[in-house]
């Protein structure tokens, strides 16, 4: 899965400027996030892949993944979001990046962080990917998020608790319930999710976070046992430069990266296309299950 035989590694277009400059007149090859081949976008190879399915596909981390499995010939790639005008965005960016793909590029709007309707919700969008079970799925990830609202135990709320845990950990698990009935069976179809450092290296007012972020530990290793042959894995994320810190002012945000640019190891500030690796190696590999996957930039080691 996911072959590509003009892609070395998904090398990225920062690494590739990095090395030393050739003495030799040869022509460097063109690159496009993932791609390190010498071709446009929307002339990646024709090799037919499997459908894939991102809930929060629009933005961020599972914007990226969308990228890399269109760049690894997927069959056909649908994304979710919580707003149409999100989820006609991420449309509108891939099609005008790959336009060769635009007809395999689809997209559903879904709430997940609605407790009463949630699981009508995971159903109604796995119908609508699957176009009522006519055309299984072979992969599923979920980078969905929404707004932090970080505070002190003595601070929080039960609402306050159960809010928190709606995107990030209620609709996996209703994720994982439904799913089996969605993708082709084996264990070539996988499931990847996320989770974060902060529940193994909290921080002050993430203590909810951290509990449901720990939490996905046991669900994915429970859910990988009792969904088998269907794969199940999760990325543990570091610090990563996306639009979930779009909340913070320009300032803060900036001094959080040059924070993260000089105490993360690798000296340097993390990007979508950095993690979005560890979802595509979950997919590919059909002998991981009940896996962690990592990227924290040695985060948990030095902060």
């Amino acid at each position: 899965m996911f072959s590509c035989t003009k892609v070395h590694a998904f090398a990225y277009t920062h690494e590739l400027n990095s090395q030393p400059a050739s003495t030799s007149k040869t022509t460097q090859p063109t690159t496009h996030r993932h791609c390190t081949h010498n071709a446009r976008p929307d002339q990646v190879q024709q090799a037919r892949l499997d459908p894939c399915l991102i809930l929060g596909g629009s933005s961020g981390i599972g914007y990226a993944v969308a990228e890399g499995a269109i760049e690894s010939n997927v069959a056909s790639l649908i994304i979710s979001s919580s707003t149409d005008p999100k989820v006609q965005d991420g449309i509108s960016r891939l099609r005008a990046a790959y336009p060769s793909k635009s007809t395999q590029i689809t997209g559903h709007t879904t709430q997940l962080n609605d407790s009463e309707n949630l699981e009508a919700n995971i159903i109604a969008l796995l119908e609508s990917a699957t176009e009522g079970r006519t055309k299984l799925l072979d992969h599923v990830v979920h980078t969905a998020g929404d707004s932090l609202k970080l505070s002190l135990i003595k601070d929080t709320t039960t609402a306050d608790i159960i809010q928190a845990g709606m995107v990030r950990y209620f609709s996996v698990f209703m994720l994982a319930k439904h799913l089996p009935k969605y993708v082709n069976p084996g264990a070539k179809s996988s499931l990847t999710v996320t989770t974060a450092v902060i529940a193994e290296k909290p921080n002050r007012e993430w203590t909810v976070y951290g509990g449901y972020y720990a939490a996905l530990f046991g669900l994915v290793k429970g859910a990988a046992l009792e969904l088998a042959p269907l794969r199940v894995n999760m990325v543990n994320l570091g610090w990563t430069d996306t639009e979930l810190w779009s909340g913070m002012s320009d300032e803060k945000r900036e001094q959080t990266r040059q924070y993260m640019a000089q105490h993360l190891l690798g000296k340097r500030v993390p990007k979508p296309e950095d993690a979005a690796e560890q979802y595509l190696a979950s997919m590919r590999d059909a002998n991981s299950t009940g896996t962690l996957y990592g990227t924290n930039g040695g985060e948990l080691i030095n902060r």
